[in-house]
């Protein structure tokens, strides 16, 4: 078989190859047909394919058909293992017990060796799932630094300065944070980029209104 996964950026994507290499090693043949369709919102994807299709933890994201695929309705080319979830067991019609977890989760089964590090941990969430559950919450628990998702681009922001309604922002404040930037992520494409300021009134005691 052949492992089937986003071969994107996203880090989820990438686990596929990490994770099953190493339960199934020398398992898949990129010359072979078949295809094992591992983690990720592939289900839909996969549905041009016509050869034998096994789904191992796989999800169906049923939202825009030119990103995720359409939801396929002939179901007779694949081989369900298991699928990431009771919505897609349902969307498909599969029985509830094939819904079991997203396939990342053996990540905790494969005994990685812990790395120490002195540097912050940063966690950013998927730009679709903030609104699901407080990661924040989740971040500062664990002492982690959280990044909230924006699709278009990095905000780097959290500077305050207090001036009239009139006054034009300081661009020099915008440099600092840019050095900033830089010191945490080095390698950040800051071309094209825009200095933005928004108002913020607030009372004489500073509180914001």
């Amino acid at each position: 078989m052949k492992l089937y996964y986003h071969k994107g950026k996203n880090f989820g994507d990438q686990l596929n190859p990490l994770i099953f290499d190493h339960f199934m090693p020398n398992a898949f043949d990129e010359n072979s047909e078949g295809l094992f369709v591992g983690i990720g919102s592939l289900i839909g994807l996969v549905s041009r394919f016509p050869q034998r299709k096994v789904v191992f933890s796989s999800g169906l994201a049923d939202g825009d058909a030119s990103t995720y695929g359409p939801v396929p309705e002939d179901l007779s080319s694949y081989e369900f293992v298991c699928v990431r979830g009771p919505l897609t067991a349902k969307r498909l019609g599969l029985d509830a017990d094939l819904a079991i977890t997203d396939g990342a989760i053996l990540l905790a089964a494969m005994q990685l060796p812990l790395v120490r590090s002195h540097e912050v941990v940063s966690f950013m969430p998927h730009a679709g799932s903030e609104q699901f559950y407080d990661h924040q919450k989740m971040a500062e628990e664990l002492g982690w630094q959280f990044i909230s998702p924006m699709e278009e681009g990095l905000r780097v922001a959290g500077s305050v300065e207090i001036a009239g309604l009139d006054a034009p922002p300081t661009e020099a404040r915008a440099m600092l944070l840019l050095e900033d930037l830089k010191k945490v992520f080095p390698k950040a494409r800051t071309e094209g980029g825009k200095i933005w300021m928004g108002h913020r009134p607030c009372l004489p005691d500073s509180v914001p209104v």
